[in-house]
């Protein structure tokens, strides 16, 4: 039986993903919950890419319920 990592509820944008000719952000690459990485185009994907990790956010802010 296949190990299933459970739902996907929410992600962060953990990098962004550039366009080595023209050096431009040519999408977002997103971590679920779950672990599991996503990446997600402006336009057209593209094949050669390169990734510009963004800071990690460590404490996340609490929702209060007004």
């Amino acid at each position: 039986m296949k190990k299933t990592r459970g739902r996907k509820l929410f992600c962060t944008v953990v990098a962004r993903i550039i366009d080595p000719d023209t050096g431009r952000e040519a999408g977002l690459l997103y971590r679920w919950n779950t672990g599991a990485t996503q990446k997600e185009w402006h336009d057209k994907p593209i094949r050669i890419f390169r990734l510009e990790p963004l800071l990690e956010i460590t404490t996340l802010p609490v929702a209060k319920d007004d």
